[in-house]
């Protein structure tokens, strides 16, 4: 039996890595590899980034490294297996191997330049797994779908070509793309979810290794899964084309009320991973002035061994990923306790402790950010630190003080009322849909959720204008969300479409003549249900002591505190506990109180200070 491999340390050069040689063989043999210390800045080295999820460690499978055996988890193992070439070695960085995982110091240190390993990598190799459950069909539709999306995407994007015939056989985006010649219907749908499914799309390291490797389309990579390999450009445009589909809304058939592929699919399957990690690598690649806080609400709901790396993972990714340090001595509630310190005195307001909360955190402190719950993804937050349309806060400047011993925050505010009456919440999307069902309207029912929007019309009911209007602005967070980006404040004509959503009013009757009456109703409703669904998912509809209304977060219940904290550019809901101490319950829109009106006129030392626990 062979000794077990020791680690030498790195030299005292922080830019020193190892990297894995990967000596040549036949399928069956051992595993056999080196390690070659090189420095980072070196121009002449080259290696190849692999990418991948560490698996269980339970038993664990053995390589030779330096002929000493080495532990490794099954999956690194038969993706060394795979990737193995048969006449020459192969050059790889795998962070399992290459890094000294008992030394938390070289640990700590490596994570730090994980970017730029994968920034200086020749290319990155992403490894999904074995081949099951008609990968090899997901595969070639990611090949096919993506090369197709990116030679016609002038005739998708731009206008360009031959107008669609105007005669209602263009009624959803699968007949627009069918037409332009790609045969949407006839795919293996489940076998690409499955694909998108799989556990490498719903680690936050991915995001990372990923990311830096260009904006998606652009993006150098390789993507295998058993034998099949594709480009992750292909992978790319494959999943932003399905992303549009589904974000686009023009997927329910009005003559028949059904679901069009591929959105049945997803529906009946649910919200996979894969498609939430390309709206993620988007979402990262987009943003101007990447924050770690913008980056740690995109990567919501993504999963990490270590809860330490939910931040640690995004650091390199970050524009001020220098205001916290990788530190594994250090324990989870320091680390976050540490980030959101640090963000107050960087940013002058206190976004990192704003958001939806789905859970309550008790017993540790309401304030700190959830950054473990692995159950929601981002979705929709009120605060996006790049184009935030809110300053509740107006320009009152943030006054925060942290007891870092009893972890209790302090902040200055003013409250706005009471909760006097909850509906909701709102389910999101992301559930998976009845499968004896799988159809739905484009209507109320499009969500699958018509009492919520029941609820809301009788509260509707019993106002009178402008009450009324402030209804709807309050439904939609005064924005329009039906396409790829929102536009404030929200048009009039919503007002219109939430009388007839609410049957106080027919459609007008210039529009859609000739079609069926259902039809015109949800073809005409369809943008503000579009927007009040996108607004308030995951969310609750609130009512106020003094009339006022709002969307506030998951967890929201009759008896809460609304406030403006300063430094906010939303409201925020607090449960009174005792003694003027509260519970962070999650942040909210407020009709009415939005832009300032709150806080304008008060003095430097106005207001309460609300201690949350």
């Amino acid at each position: 039996m062979a000794s077990p491999f020791t680690y030498h340390p790195l030299s005292g050069n922080k830019k020193y890595i190892r990297i894995l040689i990967l000596q040549p063989g036949p399928w069956n043999s051992v595993i056999e590899c080196e390690l070659q210390t090189a420095d980072l800045s070196d121009a002449a080295i080259s290696y190849e980034a692999l990418s991948y999820v560490w698996g269980e460690k339970h038993s664990p499978a053995k390589i030779l490294l330096h002929g000493c055996e080495h532990n490794v988890t099954r999956n690194l193992e038969t993706s060394m297996r795979y990737l193995r070439l048969t006449d020459r070695p192969r050059h790889l960085w795998v962070d399992a191997v290459c890094i000294n995982q008992d030394d938390l110091n070289e640990r700590a240190a490596q994570v730090k330049m994980m970017a730029a390993i994968y920034t200086r990598a020749e290319t990155t190799v992403s490894w999904l797994g074995e081949a099951a459950d008609d990968s090899d069909d997901a595969m070639e539709l990611v090949r096919t779908l993506g090369d197709w999306k990116l030679a016609h995407e002038d005739e998708i994007f731009d206008d360009k070509g031959d107008d669609p015939p105007n005669n209602g056989s263009i009624q959803t985006n699968t007949d627009f793309v069918e037409w332009l010649g790609f045969p949407l219907r006839a795919q293996n749908w489940p076998a690409m979810w499955r694909l998108l499914e799989r556990p490498y799309w719903s680690r936050v390291w991915i995001i990372q290794e990923l990311a830096v490797r260009g904006r998606p389309t652009k993006a150098d990579g390789r993507i295998y899964c058993g034998t099949e390999e594709v480009k992750r450009s292909q992978l790319d445009a494959a999943t932003l084309l399905l992303m549009i589909i589904l974000m686009s809304g023009k997927n329910v058939r009005l003559d028949t009320y059904t679901v069009d592929e591929p959105v049945k699919s997803l529906l009946v399957n649910g919200h996979p991973p894969g498609l939430i990690m390309a709206r993620t690598l988007a979402a990262c690649a987009g943003a101007q002035n990447r924050h770690l806080d913008y980056l740690l609400r995109v990567a919501r709901g993504f999963k990490a061994t270590d809860p330490r790396d939910r931040l640690f993972a995004l650091l390199g990714l970050a524009e001020d990923g220098d205001i916290l340090a990788p530190d594994y001595t250090a324990n989870y509630e320091q680390v976050v306790a540490d980030f959101v310190s640090s963000d107050i005195a960087r940013s002058k307001t206190v976004r990192s402790i704003l958001g939806n909360r789905f859970r309550d955190l008790s017993p540790g402190p309401s304030w700190f950010p959830d950054l473990l719950d692995e159950a929601h993804d981002s979705g929709l937050t009120l605060v996006d630190s790049h184009n935030c349309p809110f300053q509740a806060a107006s320009h009152r400047t943030v006054l925060v003080s942290i007891n870092h011993i009893s972890n209790r925050l302090s902040i200055r505010g003013v409250s706005v009322g009471e909760i006097y009456k909850t509906i909701g919440p709102l389910p999101t999307l992301t559930k998976h849909l009845d499968q004896s069902n799988p159809n739905f309207t484009a209507a109320t029912s499009a969500a699958g959720h018509p009492e919520f929007f029941h609820a809301v019309a009788a509260v509707y009911k019993s106002l009178f204008e402008p009450n009324r209007e402030a209804l709807w602005r309050t439904m939609c967070l005064d924005g329009d969300w039906t396409g790829l980006n929102p536009v404030f404040p929200a048009p009039a004509e919503f007002g219109v479409m939430q009388r007839v959503l609410f049957r106080y009013e027919p459609v007008p009757a210039h529009l859609y003549p000739g079609r069926p009456e259902k039809e015109r109703y949800s073809t005409f409703v369809y943008p503000f249900v579009q927007s009040a669904q996108a607004a308030m998912a995951g969310r609750t509809f609130v009512t106020m002591k003094d009339g006022k209304m709002g969307v506030g977060p998951f967890l929201a219940q009759v008896g809460d505190v609304v406030a403006v904290v300063f430094g906010a550019p939303v409201c925020v809901v607090l449960r009174p506990v005792s003694n003027g101490q509260y519970r962070l319950v999650g942040d909210a829109y407020v009709h009415g109180v939005m832009h300032g009106e709150a806080v304008d006129g008060l003095k430097v030392d106005d207001g309460q200070v609300f201690e949350l626990i």
